[in-house]
C-alpha cells in the first residue's frame, strides 16, 4: 500500500438501397465547480487521468483534450465526470475492477461520483453505485482501478487542477432530436438493445436520435434514451446500437440527401454500405 505518500424533428429515410495557467482547486480551498475544465492528477504517481478508449488510463500529461474533464452535477450531491475530448463518462458499469470511459445511460449510478476532500487539499472519488469503492492506481497497471482502499493510500487521492481560468457555464443550445422513418415501409428506427430495429410507430426517446458532428463531415448518431450509437463494428450485416470505442469509423455516418426530402445513411468504414 502507498501511504501519504428537447425540440424534435423528423427525417425521412430511404430503404437500405437507398487547453496552461493552472491551479489546484482543492488545495486552494476553491469549491468544486461545474462548467470548468480540470486535469485529474494522482497524488502518488503524479500521473494524469485520461480517456484511453474503453477504459480510463493514467500517464504523463499530454496537451490533448482526452486528458481534460468537466464535472456535471447529479443527484444526492454526486457528479458525473465527462471527458472533454470524447464526451464520454467515467463509470464502472462493467463491474470488472477497472474504470471505464464510455457513453453512459443517465440513470446509471455507476457513472455518478461523490468527490470527498482530504484534510490536505486532495480528493477521493467514491462511486455512488458501489459506495465503498474508490478510483485508485494501487497496482500500477496503467488502467484506473476501482475498489476498496485504505485511508492512507495516496494512490486513491487526486488533485483537481483547473485548466485555465474558470468561466461560467454557457447557456446550452437546445438539442435537436430526430426520428428516422423508412421511405418504403414507414418503420421508425429505434434502439432495440444490441441491434437497431424498427417499429410501425414512434416509441418515445428510444426512437429519437441526435446527430453528433464527427470528422470529415460525418456524424455519430446517438440514441436519446440509451446514449448508445449506431455502428456496424460487428460487421455481420446488421446495424448495432451500442457504446462505441474511441475512433470507430464503423460508428460514423455520412448523411446524404436524395434531393426530395429523404436521406441515405452511408457508413464511413464500409463506404459502399447503407442503412
Amino acid at each position: 500500500m502507498k501511504r501519504i505518500k428537447t425540440a424534435k424533428k423528423k427525417i425521412s429515410l430511404l430503404s437500405a438501397a437507398v487547453l496552461c495557467l493552472c491551479y489546484n482547486a482543492a488545495a486552494s480551498g476553491a469549491a468544486i465547480q461545474t462548467g470548468v475544465t480540470y486535469n485529474i492528477v494522482n497524488r502518488w504517481q503524479n500521473t494524469y487521468l485520461h480517456d484511453g478508449g474503453n477504459n480510463a488510463l493514467y500517464g504523463p500529461l499530454s496537451n490533448n483534450a482526452a486528458y481534460r474533464w468537466t464535472l456535471e452535477a447529479s443527484v444526492g450531491g454526486s457528479y458525473e465526470i465527462r471527458n472533454i475530448g470524447t464526451g464520454e463518462y467515467l463509470n464502472i458499469e462493467s463491474n470488472n475492477g477497472q474504470v471505464q470511459a464510455t457513453t453512459r445511460n443517465p440513470s446509471w449510478d455507476s457513472a455518478k461520483w461523490l468527490i470527498e476532500p482530504t484534510a490536505d487539499g486532495y480528493v477521493r472519488l467514491r462511486n455512488r453505485w458501489h459506495s465503498t469503492h474508490f478510483v485508485n492506481n494501487e497496482h500500477s497497471t496503467g488502467t484506473a482501478e476501482i475498489g476498496t482502499i485504505h485511508d492512507s493510500w495516496a494512490s486513491a487521492q487526486w488533485q483537481l487542477v483547473v485548466v485555465g481560468t474558470p468561466t461560467p457555464t454557457p447557456t446550452p443550445t437546445p438539442t435537436v432530436a430526430y426520428t428516422f422513418v423508412n421511405r418504403w415501409q414507414g418503420g421508425t428506427l429505434l434502439d432495440g438493445g444490441v441491434n437497431a430495429t424498427y417499429a410501425a410507430q414512434s416509441n418515445g426517446a428510444i426512437s429519437q436520435w441526435i446527430l453528433v458532428p464527427s470528422d470529415g463531415g460525418a456524424y455519430l448518431i446517438r440514441n436519446v434514451a440509451t446514449g448508445e450509437y449506431l455502428n456496424i463494428e460487428a460487421n455481420n450485416g446488421m446495424v448495432q446500437s451500442t457504446p462505441t470505442g474511441a475512433g470507430w469509423e464503423s460508428a460514423k455516418w455520412n448523411v446524404e440527401s436524395t434531393g426530395d426530402g429523404y436521406v441515405r445513411l452511408r457508413n464511413r468504414w464500409q463506404n459502399t454500405q447503407f442503412v
